[in-house]
């Protein structure tokens, strides 16, 4: 037997081949192959064949010049029922035309796949093998055709197709309605490759064993029989040639997105062909070339090609056809929003005259569009005009517009004017509104309050309305809610009220309309307090000197400054301080965190205020706040000019007080050389105690400050001073890695081994952090390795907490006990590395194996405990949950145990605690999977129960309809039956009173005028015809 090889085609042209079936009978078919060209004018006529494969295993042979072709059994069957005995019949069929082996090929004629159905004379749709059932509904349309012929029936509507059918013979039994519904499940609706060959066709008919009908008329069917197909099955029959084709959205939109929505659930042997199948069909794609058919890209890459097309560039990534069909709806909503919060009016445009209709106008959607601070007014507007039935303002959306700083404004007026009957005015949105009090939107603000919004709603980052206007000075707006009836003292916000707020910026007009419609001026509340300290902070004059005359309290204590005074104090205004000086302020007060207005303006180095201050009477002396008296915070910033004004005034050089204790100690912290060598030329006490740091040598020590540290040494500092933070100034030195100071201080005789502090000795301190010169330095000057306390306990565990490896080997060289008991660090986590190259193997194996061996002993006989308690409060018999545990057994022994880690025990039960989660995961997955598999169980018979009652209800109104009909009829003939009876009884009637013959010639002549009109009038005509179902039927003139 010999095999049909291919001949390549020329695939540089838009070459194809051509299969003639050749007539005859029986079960060998034979047929001719031979190539032509679509652009070539002597191309013969022929019809394309659109069918199901039905299957992948070819079972079934033709002859295809004189050679065996394998090909499927539904192909057989169609060539068999399309063959005529004594016509030859040139088809092209892509199973046979098509070399399926040879990729290049393939992908050339899936592109002219297009053309070839287009040119096709005819489409030829075979549905395989009729039924019973099919052979009745095939026959209906058949004789349905017959009957549109004989008239116009191109622009017939769905009204007189169904008059027709109506005249056809039905049967009783429903069998056209069975037969349309199994049409409608064949395999050829599913498949992807139909759609481009129904669709291109310019002439179509369907075939169903050996009947056929045109493609129109079968796409009538389901309206004619009352059918509702399944949504795929009719975007199939909308795209048949016909009157469907040219009404449905087929004409209107037709773009590669609508297309693989509508025919998502498309079967297709390839993946690739659920895009490659629709691309001869699409509006957009059709020419695209990164989509052109190629079966040598893989899968992935096709899809990635789709969803870059139909989205743009994206992170988002698809493994599967199926997920990216089904992911198309939401993925066009979230392209849609991202157009709408980053383009232009044209992108918007363009994107809802291709596929926006798709997408509903969600909340999202309009915080986008108002959210959009280029086009977004333009972008609401569109959205109003097309769309308006969808655009729903809620608060997040009047949020979303409030906040768009640069055309906020103009959305807000858009949305009030023109939605303004959908707008709820509720606190969130009154709240939302404050974005555009903030920018003083007056226009926003008007149409709000004129519809009903609460002026004085609280909430939000500024409390109130009122406050917001204020705080930014927008006097227009400010007495817009004025007007409206702003409460002038609500409380709210930062700055406590409305006044506040506008004293603290200054604002002039709107502090004085506030204070005329009846603000408080001593208010207290907010970050200042109060408006007089707001105003002064600021240094704003007029303000202040506005307030004072509307008798503000100028010693009002709280806010951040404690006072007015204080707070214009520490920003150095000169004015204002006078101001409220010669107003009564009491210069001495006490409060907050500078304690009171000389400290204050001392800590700022004011050298004028601190003038004015003392000329005022300030007490130089006066105790309080963080710096404890003046001297002490100009000494911490180095003011020197103040310092020097502070002594001369009598200021105590020795006062203790403050973070610092003393001047000295403070301005030793700061390094501020000139401040320290003129408080000991003022006689400060070198060596005073007190502060954080304990004295002023330990504080300089702290911050490196060497010639700070030199000068107080030479000034007669004792090295080993204690107190403080660090106990003494070398284990300051010596935490902070200060090598010359370190020196320095170890020269001048500081005991190396001194105990206090937080690190209880200055070779912890220098270990904590890992500095290694300052340790060797320590250790070369006999610093003890094994002093015992302070954090780390010793000096081994503070470089073993840290991880610092040079330090360790420091320590051991210099004789560390490795057996030091104590701190945070057990022994055993030494590195072993370490421990080897110091020579100390034996100490390492005795550890291992006695230590921690017990250690681990422990570990285990309480794991074994806990599982026999919990064993016992279940009241179980075997001990199932004091199983060993799962340690993986190391290949070293020392002294005859095995060694494991605390870290080992530890995973090993983190492993019995997943193997135990996973178990109950397990579980918990079963339990999910049983419930859901019962309520698909109790969703299907649900299902089933609905269409057994939907069944019987058809079935009663079908019987009910046809007693109707029934009683409708012998109502009819009754009537008929007495019409008829009526019309003899006056026929006789007539006939019994007659006259005799001797009547006169008036009468003769009446009696011949009767006749005349007799034989004049037109008979009556005949009743009108019905149909089996009781209808009336119009015929055309012609068949009357």
């Amino acid at each position: 037997m010999d095999i049909f090889i291919y001949k390549p085609i020329d695939l540089e042209r838009p070459a194809f081949r051509l299969l003639q079936l050749l007539g005859g009978k029986g079960q060998v078919i034979e047929c001719m192959l031979y190539q032509a060209y679509l652009d070539g004018a002597d191309t013969v006529p022929y019809d394309a064949l659109s069918y199901t494969w039905g299957g992948t295993d070819k079972t079934s042979t033709v002859k295809v010049n004189g050679k065996t072709l394998n090909v499927t059994e539904n192909l057989h069957s169609a060539l068999q029922h399309l063959r005529s005995e004594g016509i030859d019949r040139v088809l092209w069929v892509d199973a046979i035309c098509i070399d399926q082996d040879n990729e290049r090929e393939r992908g050339h004629q899936v592109e002219q796949m297009c053309k070839i159905y287009s040119q096709a004379e005819e489409v030829i749709v075979w549905l395989g093998q009729a039924t019973e059932e099919t052979k009745i509904l095939m026959e209906s349309l058949r004789r349905l055709e017959e009957y549109s012929s004989m008239h116009g029936h191109r622009h017939w509507d769905l009204a007189q197709w169904t008059t027709f059918w109506l005249l056809v013979p039905q049967d009783p039994g429903f069998e056209s309605r069975r037969g349309l519904d199994l049409l409608l499940r064949r395999p050829w609706f599913r498949r992807v490759w139909i759609l481009q060959e129904i669709a291109n066709a310019k002439k179509a008919s369907i075939w169903c064993g050996t009947k056929s009908v045109r493609a129109r008329t079968f796409a009538l069917a389901p309206s004619l029989i009352g059918i509702k197909p399944e949504r795929h099955c009719q975007a199939v029959l909308d795209i048949m040639p016909g009157r469907l084709r040219e009404e449905s959205w087929w004409s209107e939109n037709r773009d590669l997105y609508n297309l693989l929505l509508k025919f998502s659930e498309s079967k297709a042997s390839d993946p690739r062909d659920n895009v490659y199948a629709l691309l001869g069909i699409s509006s957009d794609a059709y020419d695209n070339n990164n989509l052109r058919p190629d079966y040598t890209k893989g899968l992935q890459e096709v899809i990635c090609d789709t969803a870059l097309f139909l989205f743009g560039p994206s992170d988002v990534s698809y493994e599967t056809m199926p997920k990216l069909l089904e992911d198309l709806a939401s993925r066009n909503a979230t392209s849609f929003l991202e157009v709408v919060e980053t383009s232009n009016i044209r992108g918007v445009e363009h994107f809802l005259m291709r596929r926006g209709l798709e997408v509903p106008l969600s909340e999202d959607m309009i915080k986008g569009a108002v959210g959009n601070e280029k086009s977004g007014g333009d972008i609401m507007r569109l959205f109003l005009q097309k769309r308006r039935s969808e655009v729903e303002v809620t608060e997040a959306v009047v949020k979303a517009a409030a906040e768009n700083v640069r055309i906020g404004r103009e959305i807000m007026i858009l949305l009030l004017q023109r939605c303004g009957s959908v707008v709820q005015v509720t606190k969130g949105v009154v709240n939302a509104l404050q974005a555009a009090l903030y920018e003083g939107h007056e226009e926003v603000v008007k149409l709000l309050l004129d519809k009903g919004a609460d002026v004085n709603v609280q909430g939000g980052h500024f409390g109130n309305a009122l406050y917001t206007a204020s705080y930014r000075g927008y006097e227009a707006v400010v007495q817009l809610l004025l007007n409206y009836g702003a409460d002038v003292n609500a409380q709210g916000g930062d700055y406590g009220n409305a006044l506040q707020a506008a004293s603290y910026g200054g604002y002039e007009q709107t502090v004085k309309m506030l204070l005329d419609k009846g603000a408080k001026v001593n208010a207290q509340g907010g970050y200042y307090g109060n408006a007089l300290q707001a105003a002064s902070s600021r240094g704003y004059e007029q303000t202040v000197k506005m307030l004072l005359n509307k008798g503000a309290n100028v010693n009002a204590r709280g806010g951040y400054y404690g006072n007015a005074l204080q707070a214009a104090s520490r920003e150095g205004h000169k004015q204002v301080v006078n101001m409220l000086l010669d107003a009564g302020a009491k210069v001495n007060a006490q409060g907050r965190e500078y304690g009171n207005a000389l400290q204050a303006a001392s800590r700022e180095g004011h050298e004028q205020v601190v003038k004015m201050l003392l000329d005022s009477g300030a007490n130089v002396n006066s105790q309080g706040g963080d710096y404890g008296n003046a001297l002490q915070a100009a000494s911490r910033e180095g003011h020197e000019q103040v310092v020097n004004m502070l002594l001369d005034a009598g200021a105590k050089v020795n006062a203790q007080g403050g973070d610092y204790g003393n001047a000295l100690q403070a301005a030793s912290y700061g390094g501020y050389e000139q401040t320290v060598k003129m408080l000991l030329d003022k006689g400060a006490e070198v060596n005073a105690q007190g502060g954080d740091y304990g004295n002023a040598l330990q504080a300089a020590s702290a911050r490196n400050h060497e010639q700070v540290v030199k000068m107080l040494l030479d000034a007669g500092a004792e090295v080993n001073a204690q107190g403080g933070y660090y106990g003494n100034a070398l284990q300051a030195a010596s935490h902070g890695g200060y090598e010359q100071t370190v020196k320095m201080l170890l020269d001048k005789g500081a005991d190396v081994n001194a105990q206090g502090g937080r690190y209880r000795n200055a070779l912890q301190a220098a270990l904590s952090r890992g500095y290694e010169q300052t340790v060797k330095m320590l250790l070369n000057k006999g610093a003890n390795v094994n002093a015992q306390g302070g954090r780390y306990r010793n000096a081994l565990q503070a470089a073993l907490s840290r991880g610092y490896e040079q330090t360790v080997k420091m320590l051991l060289n210099k004789g560390a006990n490795v057996n030091s008991q104590g701190g945070d660090v057990t022994v055993w986590a030494l590195p072993r590395p370490i421990l080897v190259q110091v020579g100390h193997q034996y100490e390492a194996r005795k550890l291992r194996s006695s230590v921690h061996h017990l250690s681990v002993q422990n570990e285990l006989l309480e794991h074994e405990v806990e599982g026999l308690k919990e064993t016992l409060d279940h009241r179980q018999k075997h001990k199932k949950k004091s199983k060993a545990l799962d340690l993986q057994q190391r290949q070293e022994y020392h002294g005859g145990s095995v060694f494991w880690s605390p870290r080992k025990i530890r995973e090993a039960r983190a492993r019995e605690v997943v193997r135990e989660r996973d178990k109950m995961e397990e579980k918990l997955q079963k339990a999910r999977a049983k419930k859901q598999r019962k309520e698909a169980q109790l969703q299907r018979q649900v299902k089933l129960e609905e269409k057994r009652v939907e069944r019987q209800r058809l079935k009663e109104m079908r019987e009910l309809e046809r007693a109707e009909k029934a009683a409708e009829r012998a109502r009819k003939v009754e009537a008929q039956h007495q019409k008829k009876a009526t019309q003899q009884a006056q026929q006789r009637k007539r006939k019994a009173s007659r006259a005799p013959s001797s009547k006169n010639k008036r009468q003769k002549r009446a009696m011949e005028d009767r006749a005349r009109d007799r034989v004049a009038s037109p008979p009556s005509p005949p009743p009108p015809k019905t149909t089996s179902r009781g209808r009336n039927v119009n015929l055309p003139q012609k068949f009357r």
